[in-house]
């Protein structure tokens, strides 16, 4: 009975190890399901597959990885899986060579120590690490071709690899007998399961800070991009308010030589022609500057311009609302700008094939809760929240835009955001709302 319980004991704590690790990387909730079925299965095996009972770790992590998500890129749930596999392995087998190799022979005889010592400690050293390397794995669920092409791809071959010639040497060294010829090589491997472990985590780290150097590249240049017509659009009103300083003084000296004169139809005359066509070109100005000059971020400002800019030229009435100034979104900035980019795209595509084409926007706070308010006109006829939030969907049509998806994937990744959406009689409205983290 002793002996069944110490068996039970050692597989549960073993996986402990094993979606300890699963969840550090994948920053998945673990089902309290998954984790007694994992020991449950390897308890009803073990007894007849021995030490070769590993082998159903990397093929469960599959299978409920994905049952855990489907929707997930194919790719991301066999990263998840075979990483978590590996390095729980590699990290159990490094610090059980690590005992073997360094520690007297009167500390390799206690067992229990060793036995919490392969778990702990390949805990730490993973956590720390990661931590030390900077190595963000929130990076891979991104969807995007460089991280699909150039992160997970390759690190799925290299791990696929690595974890082949790691079974070959645990079998090897399970089912050979132990002498004293062993030991001269196990220091070689010792030294390459450490090669081994770092080697990945470099490859994470680099290609994900070159990832992240591209993209904030590719900020940059949207932002300059985003800007220029906002300057353009700066310096052809500077212009027009120099020509009308210039128009308005030679329309007050008409005035003052008509009042002095004391013709008063001439005074109506100038009035009715020049004076009430100012107000409204003044009136019919393109761009609210004003409410504009409230949004403090250059980055954000400049989309907003850029695309209250694209929608006019596309003859849509935009009215802008920020009256106050909006210096905080409460998330990652280069997030909140993305979500306001694709609702502003999609919005002026809604608006673009509609009978009376409106945009309004609004940007505002209230009480802890920061509100983006965006508004259009739209064929709301065969439009529906489902088919709006599938992936490629546009008004427009399929070839033409990826619809709200990605939206939905950046809220995703900050639980104190998300959207409203409401489609009501020829517009639809779509409102983000951020909580203020504490």
């Amino acid at each position: 009975m002793l002996n069944l319980l110490i068996y039970f004991f050692l597989i549960i704590w073993q996986w402990v190890l094993i979606w300890i690790i699963y969840r550090q990387v994948s920053r998945s909730q673990i089902s309290p399901w998954a984790i007694a079925g994992s020991v449950i299965l390897s308890a009803l095996i073990t007894p007849f597959l021995g030490g070769a009972w590993v082998l159903i770790i990397f093929p469960f992590m599959l299978v409920q990885t994905y049952l855990h998500d489907r929707f997930q890129n194919l790719r991301l749930t066999y990263f998840y899986s075979i990483y978590t596999a590996f390095i729980s392995l590699l990290l159990t087998n490094l610090i059980g060579l690590a005992f073997y190799l360094f520690l007297p022979e009167k500390f390799n005889a206690l067992k229990g120590i060793q036995v919490i010592g392969i778990v702990l400690l390949p805990i730490l050293i993973h956590w720390v690490t990661i931590k030390v390397m900077r190595i963000n794995f929130n990076i891979l669920k991104i969807d995007a071709k460089y991280v699909r092409n150039n992160i997970i791809g390759p690190a799925n071959k290299i791990l696929t690899i690595e974890f082949i010639a790691f079974l070959f040497v645990y079998f090897m060294e399970t089912y050979r007998d132990v002498t004293e010829a062993v030991a001269d090589y196990t220091k070689y491997i010792f030294f390459i399961y450490i090669f081994m472990f770092f080697a990945l985590l470099a490859f994470l780290g680099i290609q994900a800070r070159n990832y992240l150097l591209q993209e904030l590249q590719n900020a940059k240049t949207e932002q300059y991009e985003n800007s220029l017509p906002y300057y353009l659009e700066i310096e052809r009103l500077y212009k027009e308010l120099a020509g009308f300083r210039h128009d308005f003084a030679n329309i007050l000296l008409s005035l003052n030589e008509s009042i002095k004169s004391g013709d008063i139809e001439l005074v109506k005359s100038v009035y009715q022609n020049v004076l009430s066509q100012t107000q409204v070109n003044v009136a019919q100005t393109k761009l609210e500057v004003t409410d504009l000059a409230n949004v403090s971020n250059p980055a954000l400002k400049s989309v907003i311009s850029a695309k209250v800019l694209a929608a006019q030229q596309q003859h849509i009435h935009v009215t802008l609302e920020v009256k106050e100034t909006i210096a905080n979104c409460y998330i990652d900035l280069l997030d909140y700008v993305r979500i306001v980019s694709n609702l502003l795209d999609n919005a002026i595509d809604g608006a673009s094939v509609s009978a009376d084409a409106f945009l309004r926007i609004a940007l505002f706070y209230q009480d802890d809760l920061f509100f983006t308010h965006i508004e259009n006109s739209a064929n709301t006829e065969n439009i529906t929240i489902a088919n709006m939030y599938s992936n490629g969907y546009s008004s427009k049509g399929h070839a033409h835009g990826h619809g709200l998806n990605n939206v939905q994937r950046i809220l995703q990744k900050h639980p104190n955001a998300w959207i409203e959406t409401a489609i009501k009689e020829q517009k639809v409205v779509q409102t983000v709302i951020i909580k203020r983290s504490k």
